[in-house]
């Protein structure tokens, strides 16, 4: 809707003086004078109050029409409305359908409040549970790495094995790296890995025999010292360097032996 204004402005109230003046004086049009401010205004002249009231009365013209269709406007509503109290429109419920309708409504917009109430409540429980998890979270995060630190300065017990196929590098439970190892091969690993090899199958327990051993007894000292002095004989009667030279190693063997015991 276009905007009305209602209260003319001082330019337009002054253009519309300079009018009337001229419509008055039509000489001072055509000699070109414009009139002073003290001609338009009182007491030298009410050009200005006579602007003043044509334009009002434009204006209360205006204001009369637009009120006008104001009233018609009005007058076809209260028309249709009557039409409409008269004879409701084929697409109007009757009322006790509408009523059940808006009680259904009124229900269902209950229903839906207290779903987002018990929703609000359950994410609260599941936020609280999700804190007290993080937490749990963190504090077994901060045992783990306790553990590991501590198992760090561990001093593992070292067992020795003897391996029966190949077996690749890997990690032991100390942290360090063993391996590669191939069939037959002797290794000290940490006693928890070697446990583990033991059972699969892949080396078996190697103990290092620390008994000392027996030194022989004179009466077989004795009797390897004749045997070496009859292969001496036998060797120096047949002219045999070579004998002669095992012969005397034996011998000698024999004389360290004798003295140890």
């Amino acid at each position: 809707m276009e905007k009305r204004r209602y209260m003319p402005t001082k330019e337009e109230i002054r253009e519309k003086a300079i009018e009337i003046y001229y419509r008055e004086h039509p000489k001072a049009r055509e000699l070109g004078i414009t009139p002073e401010e003290y001609e338009l205004r009182p007491p030298e002249g009410r050009y200005y109050l006579k602007a003043q009231q044509e334009l009002m009365a434009g204006i209360r013209s205006e204001l009369e029409r637009t009120l006008n269709e104001y009233k018609r406007e009005i007058e076809d509503i209260v028309e249709v409305l009557k039409e409409m109290k008269a004879k409701p429109p084929e697409w109007a419920l009757p009322k006790e359908e509408l009523e059940a309708k808006i009680t259904r409504l009124q229900n269902k917009i209950v229903r839906l409040e207290a779903a987002k109430e018990k929703a609000e409540k359950e994410k609260e429980k599941i936020s609280k549970v999700l804190t007290e998890t993080r937490k749990i979270l963190s504090e077994k995060e901060a045992e783990l790495a306790r553990k590991r630190e501590m198992e760090k300065r561990y001093i593992y017990k070292m067992a020795t094995i003897k391996t029966t196929q190949y077996i690749p590098a890997f990690t032991g439970v100390d942290g360090k790296v063993y391996g590669s190892f191939y069939p037959n091969q002797i290794a000290t690993i940490p006693e928890a890995d070697a446990d583990k090899l033991i059972r699969q199958g892949k080396a078996q327990p190697w103990a290092i025999s620390k008994a000392k051993p027996t030194p022989p007894k004179k009466e077989e000292l004795r009797k390897q010292a004749e045997a070496a002095f009859a292969e001496l004989a036998t060797a120096v009667e047949h002219d045999l360097y070579y004998e002669t030279d095992e012969a005397l190693e034996k011998l000698r063997e024999i004389g360290v032996k004798a003295h140890s015991v």
